[in-house]
């Protein structure tokens, strides 16, 4: 079985536990968290109402020239070596604005680097689930990505997991894991053994 049919039947199963037509997640970011985007820093001196001395129209010209970057990145998911060392120039000018809240350059290089397995957790009830549904669907016109589901995913094809690590080779895919503890033991296991065998793929992203 193919990762696109795997995934419609996936879909199909979990569509019906639906009960809401958009859970509202309490973290609003989130969403562009785990997609892998940047956080755009904020023009502070823009609707101020007066005046701007030389100082905020300069803060706010370097804002604007970061956020120009940070948006192309956003779009295509893509950034290049010139782009990212003029990202490092622009928040070393930025510095100097201590007492302004901005994102760290490093934060930033961080952030970018796609290859993470990230674990959300909590309580029964809470959404998760919906929300990973809801997150799948946002992707799958956008990124390759395959979303399983332990309530209705008995087993997983080594095929499908080949072709994963294939895609992943020369382009980003997402794997979501929903409820990873609902699945048979050996299944878990394949799926942890492949986190393992996978964890230094730059273009592999994991949400459990």
């Amino acid at each position: 079985m193919k990762i696109e049919e795997f995934n419609i039947s996936q879909n199909k199963a979990m569509k019906k536990d639906i009960s809401k037509e958009e859970y509202i997640w309490e973290d609003q970011y989130l969403t562009s968290y785990l997609e892998g985007k940047l956080p755009l820093e904020r023009e502070v001196y823009r609707y101020t109402g007066r005046e701007l001395s030389e100082d905020e129209k300069e803060q706010n010209k370097i804002v604007s020239e970061i956020n120009e970057i940070i948006n192309k990145y956003n779009n295509t998911m893509q950034i290049t070596e010139n782009e990212i060392n003029e990202l490092k120039q622009k928040y070393v000018e930025y510095e100097k604005y201590k007492e302004m809240y901005f994102t760290s350059y490093s934060e930033v290089m961080n952030r970018i680097i796609f290859n993470k397995t990230i674990l959300i957790s909590g309580p029964g009830g809470i959404g998760k689930s919906q929300f990973l549904y809801e997150f799948s669907e946002k992707l799958k016109n956008k990124f390759d990505n395959l979303c399983i589901y332990g309530k209705y995913c008995d087993s997983i094809d080594d095929s499908i997991l080949k072709e994963i690590k294939k895609i992943s080779e020369d382009k980003r895919f997402y794997f979501i894991i929903d409820a990873i503890n609902e699945f048979a033991v050996d299944l878990r296991n394949k799926i942890y053994d492949f986190i393992k065998k996978n964890k230094s793929n730059k273009n592999l992203r994991i949400i459990i």
